[in-house]
């Protein structure tokens, strides 16, 4: 599916020498695509190596950032919210079904 350079600089390898040449130790991508790409190339690259370079999807960084923004109940890891129970006469929540969780 994809087309592999065979002369001069990989695009993948100049891409990410132009972000770890910003001082960036975090990538953020927004496609699949730019995802495969970087990832690809930080372990190609010594200065990305060095520094520890990751990439990430933007929805990555959201999901990280709403868990580390949440309180801890116990002073620990912040936890995920338990499920509440549905009120009698209502029909349970299954938006937990959808995402892998388990029917209520």
């Amino acid at each position: 599916m994809w087309v592999e350079e065979n002369r001069g600089t990989r695009i993948n390898d100049a891409r990410t020498t132009e972000a770890v040449d910003t001082g960036a130790d975090l990538i953020a991508v927004a496609c699949p695509f730019c995802m495969q790409m970087f990832e690809s190339s930080v372990g190609n690259l010594p200065a990305a190596i060095e520094r520890g370079v990751q990439v990430f999807d933007l929805a990555e960084l959201l999901e990280k950032s709403i868990t580390f923004s949440r309180p801890s109940t116990n002073g620990g890891t912040p936890q995920p919210p338990e499920p509440q129970a549905a009120p009698e006469g209502q029909a349970p929540d299954v938006t937990r079904e959808a995402s892998g969780g388990s029917r209520q």
